[in-house]
């Protein structure tokens, strides 16, 4: 009888051993976040190959269904991890998440991280607009005129809109809207918005009564955070400003 719990109480530890040992081994590779910080935006999709099922060791590009963004992957046979990424048209991510046999995971392993990443094609590399030299291009082409600017409750791809409603200021003691260089009653507190529906990105500018830009606030997939853009959709954007 004692023989038996012995070994029962052996058979006990073992098995915790195994559960603990596979806990650290998960704890210790990468998670999602920080394999996403790594990632070198844009990912140049040209260069990875469509194919109808994963690929061992290698990125491959998935269907893409209208509407829906790009999503490569990445699968290691051996220890049955996908790593999965879904773009923009212009490459930058939009989600990324880790499958281990079909079901979600938050880690990989540090090995199948850094050979992923170093096989993810990167895209060229732009000089890319900061939200303080994307300001100060504005400014210098003089203040905005808000007079073509429609105010409208949604967003428009490829448009600038009114986010918020102008209100017209007195110059103090007329009793009369003041003006501007622009020749139009001053507004104060404008916010304006322009989107592009196919690449996600959002920028938002705050206008000071005298019709130069305040504030500038970046946005991509929702996120806030973006502090740059590309070259490109600075120069587009802005046109829209001065047509």
């Amino acid at each position: 009888m004692k023989k038996q719990k012995v070994i029962v109480l052996f058979a006990i530890a073992l098995l915790l051993a195994v559960v603990v040992g596979g806990v650290q081994t998960v704890a210790a590779g990468m998670d999602v976040t920080t394999y996403k910080d790594k990632i070198v935006e844009p990912i140049d999709v040209a260069k990875i190959q469509f194919v109808s099922n994963a690929v061992d060791s290698n990125w491959v590009k998935g269907t893409k269904f209208a509407g829906q963004p790009m999503e490569i992957m990445y699968w290691e046979k051996a220890t049955k991890y996908l790593v999965s990424i879904h773009l923009n048209d212009s490459g930058y991510i939009d989600d990324v998440s880790f499958r281990r046999w079909g079901i979600g995971v938050s880690n990989i392993t540090d090995a199948l991280a850094t050979q992923s990443l170093a096989k993810l094609p990167a895209g060229p590399q732009q000089k890319l607009i900061t939200e303080a030299v994307y300001k100060d291009m504005i400014n210098d082409r003089g203040p905005v005129d808000t007079r073509k600017i429609q105010y409208v409750g949604n967003a428009r791809h490829n448009e600038w809109v009114i986010g918020s409603k102008p209100k017209a200021t007195n110059t103090i003691g007329s009793g009369k809207p003041s003006t501007g260089v622009i020749g139009a009653p001053i507004a104060h507190g404008n916010t304006l918005i322009y989107w592009n529906k196919y690449t996600k990105w959002v920028i938002t500018l705050k206008l000071d009564s005298e019709g130069n830009v305040s504030f500038v606030d970046f946005g991509l997939n929702g996120n806030r955070a973006v502090k740059v853009i590309p070259p490109s959709l600075a120069e587009v954007s802005i046109s829209k400003l001065f047509p």
